[in-house]
């Protein structure tokens, strides 16, 4: 594996090399979230021309909002269709507090641990900003779910490589696309840019030969 320092949003992007090829039955979702929850590409394959357009098109999703619950109801929803064999995650991306029916986020978190769903919360920037005990909450109700914490010595690749499952792996990337994950600069770069920049190795990490 070759890592490729880039600096953002307090981490370092990680470029995937061929040599970890994950399984060939992962399937691959992306929820964009703001004032609501939408699904950009439903379940396919990390080669699928689809999902490459849905991780373009992220930072066309602007919002005012932040609708975690949304972001989650979706999730598991998409995830409770899947295959039993299929280990089934969700990865919440977000660098602010969840404002929009905030009262279902826990439901949603525990509905995740009955259908075996790990949650994975990411907070995306300076840790003021977003709600980490809310975050790592969200994760703790679901089954096995870790909060991940953002630091110049994690990147946001390193955290999607060592938590990923060499079984087959149903997974849902649910990105905040809130104004601030749009205009607040990170590095060099915007906040949605970088995760869109993750997103794409990820998906090239995934695909096979």
């Amino acid at each position: 594996m070759s890592f490729m320092p880039r600096n953002y949003a307090g981490g370092v992007r990680v470029s995937f090399s061929s040599q970890d090829i994950s399984s060939s039955f992962d399937k691959v979702a992306l929820v964009s979230f703001g004032e609501k929850a939408q699904a950009l590409c439903p379940f396919t394959s990390p080669d699928d021309r689809a999902l490459k357009s849905a991780v373009e098109s992220l930072s066309k999703k602007s919002g005012f909002a932040t609708n975690l619950s949304g972001a989650l109801r979706l999730g598991n929803h998409l995830l409770s269709e899947m295959p039993s064999h299929f280990k089934r995650t969700i990865w919440v991306l977000t660098d602010g507090v969840d404002n929009v029916f905030t009262s279902d986020v826990f439901p949603q978190a525990r509905r995740a641990k009955e259908l075996d769903i790990a949650i994975h919360t990411v907070g995306i920037g300076e840790d003021e900003n977003f709600d980490e005990y809310r975050l790592m909450a969200v994760s703790s109700f679901s089954a096995g779910g870790q909060y991940v914490p953002m630091s110049a010595a994690r990147s946001l690749g390193m955290a999607f490589y060592e938590y990923h499952h060499r079984d087959a792996e149903a997974t849902v990337y649910c990105v905040d696309t809130s104004t601030s994950m749009m205009v607040e600069p990170s590095g060099t770069d915007t906040k949605i840019r970088a995760v869109q920049d993750t997103l794409h190795d990820l998906i090239r990490w995934k695909r096979v030969i």
